[in-house]
């Protein structure tokens, strides 16, 4: 964060002029509050025994995506930390590959197995926990996704150039928070990308 930001509690209430008193009792004189709520998954239109969600991670889902037992229900949007519009239309097209039934999906062990082993090797490689079950901000771990997804419906898998785009801005952003929106990307040619500062 830059140094003129900082987190803090939730906020109790805001007292006179620009006094902010926050849950644990702390005060402190602010110019802004910034809130972020970020995302808890929750389905309360279905049974318990259709989706369940623990910390954070739903299940049962084959590639962050089909429900394992009732393959035309499919959550797109889950992913988090992901360059967004790419990640969500890439999940659009599998959806409407598997919605049309173009694609012949694994049995239900299969799936269910492969959920287990893309959970277990985010705990091995990254040490994540249910909470990040849907983490796609580690690594290669969005474009890994995507790849799955064009290889169970056979289309056409992004350009790397987009992976290497991203994660060139994950280490602008770790390196300063404060400016890394400002860089700008434009293509020279299919395998190379320059960078605008």
């Amino acid at each position: 964060m830059p140094p003129n930001v900082s987190q803090r509690p939730n906020v109790s209430h805001i007292a006179e002029g620009n006094k902010v008193v926050f849950l644990d009792g702390s005060e402190a004189d602010i110019d802004s509050i910034i809130l972020c709520t970020g995302y808890s998954f929750d389905f309360p239109f279905f049974a318990d025994d259709i989706i369940q969600v623990q910390e954070e991670r739903v299940t049962p889902l084959y590639k962050h995506l089909v429900h394992i037992e009732y393959p035309n229900l499919l959550f797109v949007g889950l992913p988090k930390c992901v360059s967004y519009f790419r990640q969500s239309h890439e999940q659009d097209r599998a959806a409407v590959s598997i919605l049309e039934w173009n694609v012949k999906l694994p049995s239900e062990q299969e799936m269910l197995t492969d959920a287990d082993q893309d959970f277990g090797q985010k705990r091995k490689e990254f040490n994540m926990t249910e909470l990040h079950a849907h983490y796609m901000g580690k690594g290669d771990l969005q474009w890994r996704l995507n790849e799955d997804h064009a290889n169970l419906c056979d289309f056409h898998k992004l350009p790397k150039v987009l992976a290497d785009m991203l994660c060139s801005v994950q280490i602008s952003r770790s390196a300063d928070f404060g400016t890394f929106r400002k860089i700008n990307y434009f293509y020279k040619h299919s395998n190379y990308f320059g960078i605008r500062r």
